[in-house]
């Protein structure tokens, strides 16, 4: 009797947080999610905010909880083609623009080799963003992260949309790399780097690589970049979300400049030796630039960063899933139980 009451007691310590969860109120928040770069059925710009949003317990009007595979705008892994774009029907409670980068050939392939390839879709258009913003009211909280504005969107779009968020792209983008001869290094970056330089690629280890609009690539290898990229509050920023944690940072970002009326609540720090201070001086690219961009007025924060990217789905529907997730991560998900699941908490607490 005594064995049947300990299985029983374990059985239900293992189980209570799925039971807090199911018995948890939802919170209802009328959301409209952009995702153009979906290649296939991982989902993996868009599913880190789905995690969020069904462990928070966060529903449609209609009542039923998100779907990573259903709710959102942009391309349909399934059919292999664009969705019907959105449509404005009235104002959004909230908005998150995910990526628009988009669905090339290459991404088709069983075998993506990281080329640039034909684009098949991506970009955002002048009409969709006009849309969009129509869906966006006083009240409504718009959330855009890297890469919403970039390559491919024109020139011209980027424009608008950049005074929209109230940032400047400067053109450049970024990512460290723990190892430079892993598939994760795009064969372009290669490419590119070795057109520039008259150099073979020969780096092994770790490092920063930086591309230009332009095409233009500054690679800083482990001697000149020994550290990771960190992520860092601001003093606004613990203000606003105390609750969000330093933490490294190890996917693509990109270089913003925030305009005179954001608030910068969090930044990127990269650590680089003196002869890696004077390349990067070169070229105009800081060692301390935005992370997290925020316009209170028009109620807007960018993301400089991939931070909804995440390829797993540990401990869905589990209360303080997150909490668990923190105490026993040790490799690249740090950043998105860390910082990226306390700041959503943080901006959602906040709603009007």
């Amino acid at each position: 009797m005594k064995n049947i009451l300990l299985i029983l007691l374990i059985v239900l310590l293992i189980s209570s947080p799925r039971i807090v969860w199911q018995f948890k109120e939802a919170t209802e928040i009328d959301l409209l999610i952009i995702d153009k770069t979906v290649p296939t059925t991982t989902y993996r710009e868009h599913n880190g905010l789905f995690w969020f949003l069904t462990n928070e317990k966060i529903v449609k009007p209609s009542g039923e909880l998100y779907e990573r595979d259903v709710d959102y705008y942009g391309y349909d892994p399934y059919e292999k083609q664009p969705m019907t774009p959105y449509q404005a029907n009235g104002e959004k409670n909230f908005i998150y623009i995910a990526d628009t980068y988009g669905v090339y050939s290459d991404d088709l392939e069983d075998f993506s080799e990281g080329e640039r390839s034909e684009k098949i879709y991506g970009g955002m258009e002048r009409s969709e963003w006009e849309t969009i913003m129509r869906a966006k009211g006083p009240n409504t909280t718009l959330v855009a992260e890297y890469n919403s504005f970039a390559t491919p969107t024109d020139e011209a779009t980027r424009t608008v949309m950049e005074k929209d968020l109230n940032i400047t792209w400067t053109g450049w983008v970024g990512r460290y790399f723990d190892d430079f001869t892993n598939t994760e290094v795009p064969l372009w970056l290669i490419q590119n780097y070795e057109a520039q330089s008259g150099e073979q690629w020969l780096f092994k280890n770790g490092g920063l690589a930086f591309v230009h609009l332009s095409g233009e690539v500054v690679v800083l290898d482990e001697r000149d970049a020994p550290h990771e990229v960190k992520f860092k509050m601001t003093t606004e920023g613990k203000q606003q979300l105390p609750n969000v944690n330093n933490s490294t940072y190890h996917y693509w970002f990109d270089i913003v400049e925030p305009a005179e009326a954001s608030t910068v609540l969090a930044q990127y720090h990269i650590g680089v030796s003196e002869n890696g201070m004077k390349q990067l001086e070169e070229y105009g690219i800081p060692t301390v630039f935005p992370a997290v961009t925020y316009h209170q007025a028009q109620q807007t924060y960018y993301f400089s960063g991939d931070f909804a990217d995440y390829t797993k789905d540990n401990l869905q529907r589990w209360q303080y899933g997150d909490v668990l997730m923190r105490m026993f991560s040790n490799d690249e998900a740090i950043f998105f139980w860390t910082t990226y699941i306390p700041l959503m908490r943080g901006i959602f607490e906040q709603l009007e």
